[in-house]
């Protein structure tokens, strides 16, 4: 009975922070499959655009890698665990 209480509360909080990553997420990233990652690329310098080879499917880009906001996108998804 207790293993299930803590399954069942592990799995709430897990749940929970799901949830609170597609909540902070910018609006442009919401409902793509890497969250996180697509916030980081926003937040220091990438672009969120159309996919040109699915129609009404959205893409995100990193910033230039010759850029120095290169080097703070990923010390922002190495700190999401990416």
């Amino acid at each position: 009975m207790l293993r299930i209480g803590l399954f069942g509360a592990a799995l709430g909080i897990a749940l929970g922070a799901a949830g609170t990553a597609q909540a902070q997420a910018s609006p442009e990233c919401r409902g793509m499959r890497q969250v996180k990652a697509c916030n980081c690329a926003v937040n220091f310098g990438g672009r969120v655009e159309a996919d040109p080879h699915v129609p009404g499917r959205k893409r995100w880009r990193a910033p230039s890698k010759r850029s120095q906001a290169f080097t703070a996108y990923l010390n922002c998804a190495g700190a999401v665990g990416l």
